[in-house]
């Protein structure tokens, strides 16, 4: 689900980012996060990275089904969670700023968070329930764009080109079986889910949120939103994934200071299916004790609200349009925005030994960022652009007019071969950087503020957010067994 920012050239910048060598145990201690400094220059920041001290990781695959429910407090969540601090060779806590230098030098063979990679066992009704309900709702993304196409095709375009008796027979019989399949197939996986693997998850699991009490049980207001968030497919799809997420504690800080940010995730790859698992989110990262949730939305491509059944359970769960007034609003709300930055371009990138991030020149929610003076939270979802395998367009015309439509048109498999079907059960780590502080002069809402935030503001900000980016990625990837990988930062 892409946001709406449109990408420019295809110019490439990459250059190595700083490798961590640490060992990590866990212990007690804790650390504080350094304030960026506010310059103007467009030149990008280089030479130093302050590394973060102390990790919690949250195992969200092996999670106990009777805390996924709202009235559930964030403490509980958070009790379950691993705390880890990472420690130099010498033993001593890793501090302050390290060269990039320096930190190259190091072993790259000590993770500082171990196991990113394992992937958790999964009961056999939920694992066949996430087979169905994951194709259920990609059907649906894509049956509106090709029903109407085979449509056209059999009956506006096929009977006026001239073709002979056999090869017109031909076409038209294989786009009836086209047309019958589009309809039929997603009506099958609905009857499927809804009907019976819906209603036996409900017999074991009575206290769940099921797609039946977001049709006919819902009421007004954001608490709504809260309860929707904790939907059954949600937390399926975390142990689908076996899906873990990691944070520094200078997280919890800023969130406790600003009361709520902006997490900027990449990659997209075809489906991101990380954000997806709402409900962490919004329980894990609110702010203080007297407001224990700040619930978060995310955006998506304003036509995906245009889409039958897909629109209304977008909305339920929250979404906003990808668009900057609207993400403003919200902002000022104290809600929580989450965004995928590379958007539609990022899913069309995929290869064994990179990583591509489509955002040299996605800057919109960085000027968003300094003008209301909320955090810009970096995330990395290590795993998300390898649940399905890409149909590869050399010449890159999909990507192009997927851009230019903003509807993404790319031919995607996942398990068994099968196009737009579940993805592959591979474990997805949700790693968070450290957060960037965007108060400067001139930040927060009233008349005049667009005109105080300077281009020479946004580029350096948007620098310190993709050498974010890079610093998670180098740091971690080891851990995640992509230590073969680098990272691309293209426009």
């Amino acid at each position: 689900m892409a946001p709406g920012e449109q990408a420019g050239s295809s110019s490439l910048r990459h250059r190595a980012a700083p490798n961590a060598s640490t060992s990590a145990t866990t212990t007690t201690s804790s650390t504080s996060g350094s304030s960026l400094s506010t310059t103007s220059s467009k030149s990008r920041p280089t030479g130093t990275s302050s590394a973060p001290t102390t990790y919690y990781r949250l195992r969200l695959g092996t999670f106990p089904t009777e805390l996924h429910n709202k009235d559930i407090s964030r403490e509980e969540w958070r009790q379950l969670a691993e705390r880890i601090e990472v420690k130099d060779k010498d033993g001593t806590a890793a501090a302050g700023d390290l060269h990039v230098e320096q930190m190259q030098k190091k072993s790259t063979t000590a993770p500082v968070v171990p196991d990113l990679d394992k992937i958790e066992p999964m009961d056999p009704l939920m694992h066949t329930e996430r087979i169905i309900g994951i194709t259920l709702y990609l059907s649906l993304n894509v049956t509106p764009g090709l029903l109407p196409l085979f449509l056209l095709s059999r009956f506006l375009v096929l009977p006026f080109c001239g073709l002979s008796d056999l090869v017109y027979e031909s076409a038209g019989y294989y786009l009836n079986i086209a047309i019958l399949l589009t309809i039929l197939f997603p009506a099958f996986l609905f009857s499927l889910e809804f009907f019976i693997l819906q209603p036996l998850l409900r017999k074991r699991y009575p206290k769940l949120i099921y797609a039946y009490d977001l049709m006919f049980n819902q009421t007004k207001g954001d608490d709504n939103f809260f309860k929707n968030q904790y939907l059954f497919s949600e937390w399926l799809s975390m142990k689908y994934l076996s899906l873990q997420l990691i944070w520094p504690t200078e997280v919890d800080e800023i969130l406790d200071k600003y009361e709520n940010g902006i997490f900027v995730m990449i990659p997209h790859g075809p489906a991101p299916l990380a954000q997806t698992c709402y409900s962490m989110w919004s329980k894990l990262f609110g702010t203080a004790e007297t407001k224990p949730c700040a619930l978060t939305r995310w955006t998506c491509a304003p036509v995906l609200f245009k889409l039958p059944f897909v629109s209304a359970l977008l909305r339920s769960l929250g979404y906003i349009p990808a668009n900057g007034k609207k993400i403003e609003k919200y902002l000022e709300l104290k809600q929580s925005i989450g965004i995928v930055l590379d958007g539609i371009k990022g899913m069309f990138y995929q290869s064994k030994k990179r990583e591509t991030a489509c955002i040299a020149d996605r800057k919109g929610i960085v000027k968003i960022a300094l003008k209301t003076g909320k955090p810009l939270i970096p995330v990395y979802a290590f795993g998300q652009s390898e649940l399905y395998s890409v149909l590869q367009d050399p010449f890159g015309i999909l990507a192009t007019v997927s851009t230019k439509l903003n509807v993404s048109i790319l031919p995607f498999f996942g398990r068994f071969g099968m196009p737009y079907g579940p993805p592959y059960r591979k474990p997805v780590a949700v790693v968070f950087g450290k957060p960037i502080d965007c108060f400067v002069e001139g930040s927060g809402s009233g008349s005049g503020v667009t005109s105080a935030i300077t281009n020479d503001q946004v580029d350096l900000y948007h620098g310190k957010l993709c050498e974010e980016f890079e610093n998670i990625f180098e740091t971690h990837k080891h851990a995640y067994g992509w230590g073969h990988k680098e990272l691309r930062i293209v426009a």
